[in-house]
């Protein structure tokens, strides 16, 4: 909701905190007295980088007294670098006599700052001084702003995170908003694009299971029990549904244990029942860890309908709350999703067309057939205006420390209401959800008026006169769009038409309606209309109403079951400027949605023919989120025995590329809850076993180990270790015993296969394939370096050889740099390499005497000579003739 009061600053809110203010409001004075001012000036950042922010302190050093808001018209002078001035504002300072001004200065060099203070009457007594007095005129120092072009340095913020990672975040952590999304529940399964999963699954990789019922094979029973053989536990499907209405908040996964009792809800005092006797609980799990946090009953017997986080603003209050409620009837009670502790009750809450604000607010929209009243209820208004009804008509009330009143005093200021109910107190409180209306507009004169198809960005309500599949047919059917901006809501007044338009049907007898989930985009200016007979799809332009573009090729024919049917079946979406559909036909296409020109189709494939009636698997478009489309198989009414090989799928929604696919994962299912996602972790129930089943990325071991005694220089070295998975749910013993080493980490492209292994004791996969694994080592000289890599086998398991290159210590890290299944990871060992041995010396030469080594050597000499003489005589006495 909205408060008529300007924003607080950051910096006055620190002088509230800063100062002690007397709040109690004093008659007023008759006498007129005055009283200088003393005007204030300061800016922050000072310097500043030119083009960025700096904010301007302004007012003067007295306060007020609510229901006095401020000082008016306060204004700042600013001189330039070039001598020409600019003044800001008039403005109204908070209670604390100043408040701050958003500057950003566009040009290098000093500029001067000087706050102008207008003469005044303090309407109330504050801070000494009577009500009456007339505070003077005054002007502050002049402040020099400088301004340079090297930018100013701002807070670095903290990056995403590069490991595993749980809640609560720290509140400095903004960077990592985009990664940390929630699901509420509170469009139902119209919430197709769920914010701030930026980190969505890119494999199949299970992070925990948790047992929600007795699942899977039943087994051999008696020996008569003929028919139960290959038979599996109820799931749900069809109408009896499990895990309805999931919630993710803050990390953790809330969902009701147990179905509804339907019990012939229609005619309870026949069987002598209110329809709560069967016991009701809510669960609450850690979505990251697995870890049951609590599990209790709520009320009486209640069951878990959606989720809250708004954000309540006001002079006396920052910050976010949270609630889980339940809805009996028109009656709604919020609990605190932390402990489950009930907060509040709101009875008498309209039905209608249920969304959330821009705060996070609940909002219904809903009209009145017979008056074509268009009536905005809204959560918090039912709350601060019962507040505010309470303090502006309340008479005789004995004041308390810290609240408004004095002992038999009264007020009617709307002021001081609105002071008082800017406080968040509803708790231990029931309120009358009939104060909730914030707004009443007439609706032009259209058909089936009442009938809301979708509201679009909390901007446009569109409608019709058409029905769904289940409905009957229009032969003439009307689209309308009202506006519901802020600048044209008019209490009172009628609401702002933006199109009313007859549409021809493109073949008689044809059934036409705006099909479910996201059917239209307010960024785009599009919505879509749905031919039930001819499976094609029109595009219409949000702002006139007129045709744009249609009909498309016509889909396959199973289509017509689902392309206008009620949710959850997720028949057309649109996102990233492109409209995609699936369905009962087991196929996705994408389409422009500007132009209605077909992009990509992917089939769902079905190769063994389990569904029957189709060479693909039925699938709803379930989210997109993160430029990826996610979507799991769900019937109607499953056969028995159940088919096999149901799968999970990622797409690329740009190029409908395969991302992941995983064949016997069945998170779907038709009358239960829907997978959903929250901190870019899917959640769903798996009606093959009746489990819950989280998907998202683990954490990893990595271990290594190298000799523990020193080897030679010039010898090899194996470096061993392994890589295992230590998500969640692998350290149940039931994974431990068929693990005991540790479950091992495989590649991206094995996940889909070895997580049915690991999870569900498919048949080990043959052809799994490991991670990779960095070598790195500082040696003794101090030098850190790479030395390879290697890749784990399908148990975990690596090694590496080395010959090391010198002596002395060697540190080892062995490093695996994550994947899209798995964190990082790294472990260290040591191990020492032996100098070189020197070389061994030969034997010590006996020492030899003058004659030896003189005169023997001479004589050889001599003899030597002569022999040469007497050989070079006889060749000269054969060369005679």
């Amino acid at each position: 909701m909205q408060f008529p009061r300007k924003k607080t600053t950051a910096i006055a809110m620190l002088l509230i905190l800063a100062s002690s203010i007397s709040l109690v409001v004093l008659p007023t004075a008759n006498a007129q007295a005055t009283k200088n001012t003393f005007a204030i000036i300061g800016a922050l950042p000072n310097p500043v980088g030119v083009g960025q922010e700096t904010l301007i302190l302004t007012g003067i050093t007295h306060a007020t007294a609510w229901p006095q808001p401020g000082w008016y018209n306060v204004t700042v002078t600013v001189t330039k670098p070039d001598g020409s001035t600019e003044t800001l504002g008039p403005v109204t300072t908070d209670t604390t006599g100043m408040t701050g001004i958003d500057y950003t200065p566009d040009k290098v060099g000093t500029y001067y700052l000087q706050t102008n203070f207008p003469q005044q009457v303090i309407q109330y007594t504050a801070a000494g001084t009577p009500a009456g007095t007339i505070m003077k005129a005054s002007t502050s120092d002049k402040l020099a702003l400088v301004v340079t072009e090297e930018p100013r340095k701002y807070y670095p913020g903290v990056p995403l995170p590069t490991e595993f990672w749980t809640r609560p975040i720290n509140a400095q952590f903004r960077e990592w908003t985009p990664i940390a999304g929630n699901w509420l529940g509170i469009r139902g399964y119209d919430n197709r694009l769920p914010p701030d999963n930026d980190d969505a699954p890119e494999t199949a990789h299970i992070l925990w299971t948790k047992q929600y019922a007795e699942g899977g094979l039943v087994g051999g029973v008696d020996l008569d029990a003929v028919n139960i053989d290959a038979i599996s536990y109820e799931h749900g499907d069809a109408y009896e549904g499990k895990f309805i209405n999931p919630v993710i908040m803050n990390g953790i996964l809330f969902y009701n244990q147990y179905s509804p009792q339907y019990a012939m809800s229609y005619n309870y005092t026949l069987f002598n029942s209110t329809g709560y006797e069967a016991e009701q609980r809510v669960v609450a799990v850690d979505l990251h860890t697995g870890k049951e946090l609590w599990n209790k009953v709520l009320g009486n017997n209640e069951r878990l309908s959606h989720g809250q986080i708004f954000y309540w603003k006001t002079m006396n209050m920052y910050g976010a709350f949270s609630y889980l409620w339940t809805t009996v009837g028109t009656t709604w009670k919020a609990y605190d999703p932390f402990t489950g502790r009930w907060e509040y009750t709101i009875t008498n809450v309209p039905s209608g067309y249920r969304t959330s604000g821009p705060n996070g607010e609940i909002l219904i929209y809903s009209i009145n057939p017979a008056t074509r009243l268009l009536t905005m209820w809204n959560s918090t208004e039912c709350v601060y205006k019962t507040y505010y009804n309470f303090y502006r008509s309340r008479t005789g009330y004995a004041g308390q420390p810290g609240d408004w009143g004095q002992a038999g005093g009264t007020s009617n200021d709307s002021a001081v209401a609105d002071y008082y109910a800017g406080r968040w107190r509803p708790f231990g409180l029931t309120f009358d959800g009939a104060v909730g209306i914030q707004w009443n507009m007439t609706m032009p004169d259209l058909p089936m008026v009442n009938n809301i198809q979708t509201v679009v960005g909390n901007d446009i309500i569109l409608g019709s006169n058409t029905n769904w599949a289940g409905g009957a047919a229009q032969p003439n059917p009307v689209f309308w769009a009202v506006s519901i901006k802020p600048a044209d809501v008019r209490p009172g007044q009628q609401a702002r038409l933006l199109f009313n338009r007859t549409w021809t049907l493109p073949m008689a007898d044809v059934h036409v309606d705006i099909p479910g989930s996201e059917p239209a985009s307010l960024e785009d200016g599009v919505f879509v209309v749905s031919a039930k007979e001819l499976r094609t799809h029109y595009g219409f332009s949000l702002a006139t109403g007129e045709q744009l573009w249609g009909p498309t090729e016509p889909e396959p024919y199973l289509s017509v079951f689902t392309n206008l049917y009620m949710n959850p079946w997720g028949a057309a979406v649109i996102k990233y400027g492109k409209l995609f559909t699936a369905g009962m036909q087991g196929v996705v296409n994408a389409y422009d949605v500007k132009t209605g020109k077909h992009l990509w189709r992917y089939n769902i494939t079905d190769p063994y023919t389990e569904q029957l009636f189709s060479e693909n698997w039925p699938a709803p478009i379930n989210f997109i989120v993160d430029g990826k489309i996610y979507l799991f198989h769900q019937e109607h009414s499953a056969n028995t025995p159940v088919p096999r090989g149901a799968p999970a799928v990622c797409l690329n929604a740009t190029t409908g590329e395969e991302i992941w696919r995983v064949n016997g994962l069945r998170l779907g299912t038709r009358w239960g809850g829907q997978p959903l996602i929250g901190d870019s972790i899917i959640a769903g129930f798996s009606s093959y076993d009746n489990q819950v089943v989280a998907i998202g990325r683990g954490p990893s071991a990595t271990s290594v180990t190298a000799p523990d005694t020193a080897v030679p220089f010039g010898t090899s070295v194996t470096i061993k270790g392994t890589v295992i998975d230590i998500s969640p749910g692998t350290q149940e013993y039931a994974l431990k015993a068929r693990f005991p080493n540790g479950v091992p980490a495989v590649s991206d492209d094995s996940m889909s296969d070895w997580m049915l292994y690991v999870y569900n004791q498919f048949p080990r996969p043959m052809n799994a394939t490991g991670v990779t694994v960095s070598i790195d080592v500082l040696d003794a000289n101090n030098n850190y370096r790479n030395i390879g890599t290697t890749t784990t086998d399908a148990d975990g398991f690596f090694s590496f050889n080395w010959k090391p290159d010198i002596d002395g210590k060697y540190t080892v890290y062995a490093s695996f740099a994550g994947s899209k299944s798995y964190w990082p990871s790294h472990a260290v060992t040591a191990f020492t390499v032996e100098p070189a041995p020197e070389a061994t010396p030969g034997p010590t030469p006996t020492p030899v005497s003058m004659a030896e080594a003189y005169f023997v050597p001479s004589v050889i000499g001599i003899i030597v000579a002569i022999a040469v003489v007497g050989v070079v005589i006889i060749l000269m006495l054969r060369k005679r003739p």
